[in-house]
């Protein structure tokens, strides 16, 4: 059993404002597997800067169980923050964070945990996963953090996490890693969760953080493209709607993004149906249907955009719950 596998107990390290549903997520999958299998060891505890209840984001309070001072050795200390995180600095949250990492303590970040990990010089030089909204952020203050478009990441004894429903699928792929995948698929029933997503499932607004820019009719001209993604329009009608030719949106398109507008178009639309296909709810033949490809061409655009066959990815993606 690897290192990581025998990390079993875990402390979560929650800042002023935290993102309760990410907290949550996380610590339900630890409260069903210490049900279904009270042998396998896991913990989990709350800690914060003080003893005092600590307010989540929507306002309620949270009382710590455990004291700052006194984390177990070896234990995965969990960072957990709320939106503010990118607007204002923590100095005692983030020094914790280094100190622990310091002893030798894997250092997590869910949510804007995340943000704090950075900000305490802990994810410099590594793939992270990060809420979408604190990815302008990252990359302009951080730059030597590599963000990526995933709901989780893990890059030696850092883990991180996107927040929200995403902490649910980081700590079941946890599970699945350590106990095996039936325990994991029987949490997830439990919690009402149809299928596991892996970790290089893209965030619902994966576009955004690729695709920004401040140019008013390209900016306009993806949102008719991300409103069209079943039934995808001609570029000449996104032009049209935009008051231009075709050959002028195609000139922006190339100046802001080194792509052409098709090229781009292509990419939202199969980064949203990359979604369906790991989930593996629907057959590979029903998913190119609703996006309006035949199966040969869907295969085809997809290992273009994404380097692998749809099949392959799918096969994959059970494989990393194995």
């Amino acid at each position: 059993m690897s290192e990581f596998q025998k990390m079993r107990n875990f402390v979560f390290f929650l800042d002023d404002g935290f993102t309760m549903q990410a907290f949550s997520s996380a610590v339900e999958v630890l409260r069903l597997v210490r049900k279904l299998r009270p042998d396998a060891g896991y913990n989990y505890s709350v800690v914060a800067l003080s003893d005092r209840p600590v307010a989540a984001s929507n306002g309620l309070q949270l009382i710590p169980d455990a004291r700052i001072e006194a984390v177990p050795p070896r234990a995965v200390v969990v960072a957990v923050s709320g939106a503010h995180a990118n607007q204002a600095k923590a100095p005692g949250f983030v020094a914790r964070l280094r100190d622990w990492a310091r002893r030798g303590h894997p250092v997590w970040g869910i949510s804007s945990g995340v943000v704090r990990l950075a900000q305490a010089g802990l994810l410099d030089g590594r793939r992270v996963a990060a809420h979408w909204e604190d990815v302008q952020y990252l990359r302009q203050t951080h730059d030597q953090v590599q963000v990526s478009a995933a709901l989780f990441a893990s890059d030696g004894r850092v883990a991180t996490c996107a927040g929200g429903g995403a902490a649910t699928d980081m700590m079941l792929w946890v599970i699945a890693r350590d106990l095996g995948a039936q325990v994991a698929d029987d949490i997830a029933a439990r919690l009402v969760i149809d299928a596991v997503r892996d970790g290089r499932t893209s965030q619902r607004r994966v576009s955004d953080m690729r695709f920004e820019t401040a140019n008013g009719p390209v900016y306009a001209a993806l949102g008719v493209m991300r409103a069209n993604l079943f039934t995808p329009l001609s570029i000449a009608q996104v032009a049209d709607s935009q008051g231009i030719s075709q050959r002028q949106l195609e000139r922006l398109f190339v100046q802001e993004f080194n792509r052409t507008p098709s090229r781009v178009y292509t990419e939202l639309r199969l980064e949203d149906a990359r979604l369906d296909v790991l989930s593996a709810r629907r057959s590979l033949t029903e998913i190119a249907m609703d996006y309006g490809y035949s199966p040969a061409t869907f295969a085809r655009n997809y290992q273009k955009i994404f380097g692998v066959l749809p099949s392959d990815d799918r096969r994959e993606s059970g494989a990393a719950m194995s």
